[in-house]
């Protein structure tokens, strides 16, 4: 589970946070540079709450299809 919540946060910090209506060439730029330091700084410790809860998701599914003799 650990291991599918990482792999889950190296994708997420590829994602650029969302902004208003239009995108300037500025915010494409502070975007870009954003994604760079988020990838610079990735800590090993560090997990995006959407990651923790997609992984524990998966597996409670599979806890429950085991359950069921699926």
């Amino acid at each position: 589970m650990l291991a599918s919540s990482k792999e889950c946060t190296k994708a997420m910090n590829f994602v650029p946070r969302p902004q208003g209506l239009a995108a300037s060439p500025m915010y494409v730029a502070k975007e870009l540079a954003k994604i760079a330091y988020r990838l610079s700084a990735d800590k090993d410790d560090s997990v995006y709450h959407v990651c923790k809860v997609f992984s524990a998701r998966g597996y409670a599914t599979k806890i429950k299809l085991a359950g069921m003799d699926l």
